[in-house]
Parts: C-alpha cells; sequence; structure tokens
C-alpha cells in the first residue's frame, strides 16, 4: 500500500487530514462492549447494561452515517436537515468514526498531491458528510486517473484505490507533443525523444477522433503494425503514413470502411508490400495508387524521422 504523506518504506503512516497530529486510529465499538462485562464483575449490572446499550446505539448509528453517505443525498437534501446533520456529523466524529486518514494504492503517474487535493478533505469529517461519489468524479478528472475506488475502513480511515490510463499513442499538436490513451485522453507534454515506439497522430482534432480510427485499426493488425503516424486533415479526414513511408489517404466518415477494403487489398494481393508511394481511398469504388519514383524509399524514409523531430522547430505536420 502506497500511502499519503510520510517517510517511503513499509513503515510509512497514511496522512492525516486536517492541521492537527497523527491520531491513533480507535477501536470505540470493540473497547465499549468489552468494558461492559469489565463492568459486570465490579460495578454492577446498570452500569454494564448502559454500556452496552451505549454500543448499540452507536452501531445504529454507524450504519445510519455509512446508509446515507452511501446513498450520496447528503448534498441535495435541504439546509434545515443539513443543519443538524452537519451537528451530527461532529458528534460521530468526536466518538473517533470520523474520517482522519486516508491511504491511496495504484498511482504511479498521478500524483498524491492531486488526488488528496481532490478527494477535498481538508478538514476531519464522518461518512455522514462527506460525499464519496462526487470525491471520486473529482478523483477521475485527473488526466493519469481511470477509475477511483473508494472504500471505508472503520473506524477511521479512507482508503483509494486508483486505476492509471495506459500511454498508447503520441499527439502532435501546435509544434508540441503529448501523451495520450487509446480513448483520446491527453495525459502529458512528453519531449520528441520519448515513447519513440508510440504510433503518432498529427493535427488539430486529432486526439477527439483518435479513439474511433484506433478501435478500427485493432481489426487489422497488416495495417495497424506498419503505421508511423496518422495525420488529422482540415479536422474531417485522417491521411495515414507509413513506416516505410508510404502514404495512404482515407475518405471523410468512412474511415472503418476504408481499412477494411485496404486490409483486403493487402490479403489478395499485398499491395502494403508493393513499391508505391501513395494509396488513394478517398474516392468511393476506386483505389488511386502512385508508384514510387527513383528517390521515392529515400524520401519517404526521412520525412517519418522528420514527423517526429518537426516538434523542436515549432512546426506541425
Amino acid at each position: 500500500m502506497q500511502s499519503i504523506g510520510g517517510a517511503p518504506g513499509p513503515k510509512h503512516r497514511p496522512r492525516t487530514v486536517g492541521a492537527h497530529g497523527p491520531q491513533k486510529p480507535t477501536a470505540e465499538l470493540p473497547r465499549m462492549l468489552s468494558a461492559g462485562r469489565r463492568d459486570t464483575a465490579g460495578r454492577g449490572p446498570t452500569r454494564s447494561w448502559a454500556r452496552v446499550l451505549g454500543s448499540l446505539i452507536k452501531l445504529t448509528l454507524l450504519m445510519a452515517v455509512i446508509t446515507v453517505a452511501g446513498l450520496g443525498v447528503l448534498g441535495k437534501l435541504p439546509a434545515k436537515v443539513t443543519e443538524p446533520l452537519s451537528r451530527l456529523d461532529q458528534t460521530v466524529i468526536r466518538t473517533g468514526l470520523g474520517i482522519t486518514h486516508v491511504a491511496v494504492t495504484g498511482n504511479k503517474k498521478a500524483s498524491l498531491d492531486e488526488i488528496y487535493a481532490a478527494i477535498g478533505l481538508d478538514k476531519p469529517k464522518s461518512f455522514l458528510t462527506f460525499d464519496t461519489r462526487a470525491a471520486r468524479a473529482r478523483i477521475e478528472r485527473l488526466a493519469w486517473v481511470k477509475r477511483a475506488r473508494m472504500i471505508h475502513i472503520l473506524p477511521d480511515m479512507l482508503a483509494v484505490e486508483i486505476t492509471e490510463r495506459q500511454p498508447h499513442a503520441v499527439w502532435q499538436r501546435r509544434g508540441m507533443l503529448f501523451l495520450m490513451d487509446r480513448e483520446g485522453r491527453v495525459l502529458e507534454p512528453v519531449a520528441p525523444d520519448s515513447y519513440v515506439h508510440l504510433p503518432m497522430f498529427v493535427g488539430e482534432g486529432a486526439a477527439e477522433a483518435a479513439p474511433e480510427l484506433l478501435a478500427a485499426l485493432s481489426k487489422h493488425r497488416s495495417i495497424e503494425r506498419r503505421l508511423a503516424a496518422m495525420v488529422r486533415v482540415a479536422t474531417r479526414r485522417w491521411t495515414l503514413k507509413l513506416k516505410d513511408g508510404m502514404t495512404v489517404h482515407l475518405p471523410a466518415g468512412k474511415a472503418p470502411e476504408a481499412l477494411a477494403q485496404l486490409a483486403g487489398l493487402h490479403a489478395r494481393k499485398a499491395i502494403l508490400d508493393r513499391a508505391l508511394d501513395a494509396i488513394d481511398l478517398r474516392v468511393p469504388g476506386q483505389v488511386v495508387v502512385r508508384l514510387q519514383g527513383e528517390d521515392a524509399v529515400h524520401r519517404r524514409r526521412a520525412h517519418a524521422l522528420r514527423l517526429r523531430t518537426s516538434a523542436r522547430s515549432g512546426n506541425g505536420a
């Protein structure tokens, strides 16, 4: 488990909520119940039953707190209801059932400080007034976070399990490079010489349109493994740049169908292995090809290399 705050290593503690010092986790219910049994011999049955009754009341209160928090309706209640609940919240915290520690696991790229800020616990709260759904939504808005799971660990800890997004491609836009996942979510800026093994998307609107193209390409490995870059043209269609420098023009709005057509041509005629400079599929029912010139191979390979280095000078492809 990786915890917020503290020194690294297995001995560090979860991050403490609020400005107060670390609090030792309490276990009020077991202690009170056991205290009741001790009082039976020393102080008589009246006090013992009073303690047991108090423990049962506290347990009932705890179940009500968890139920209301799980429904996520506290923020929707009117003020005349939320104000008494806020006072009850303070009472619950004083019994040792407030959220005073937060532990985070599963994060490697996502910042612990950003996660903790998204949780929004600047002071101790009980699970009665802590909005779990809103906190989870804030965490999942962080760039690297795909999913967040919130777990209540009694008596006073909130555990947060993070599932991070995985880099899948690089997006070149306005002379800068950004890492993105398979869903087109932009993760962070990257240097031109980083993640060179990943395919590249180029141009305005490429990140938003990437998921559909990636889903279509995943069905055609013969094309996908050859890709060097996918260029978004006029925010409406794709031009594919293959690793050997060949260019493939896809029609607007029909990229999946064109890719299926191209994969079929390659399966029957090995068209992607031929000495072609370009394949144009923009006209329905037609396949237009341009043969290589004498120095086409060298020009195409040089162009493929420039796709990644053009960001240094601020020029898009």
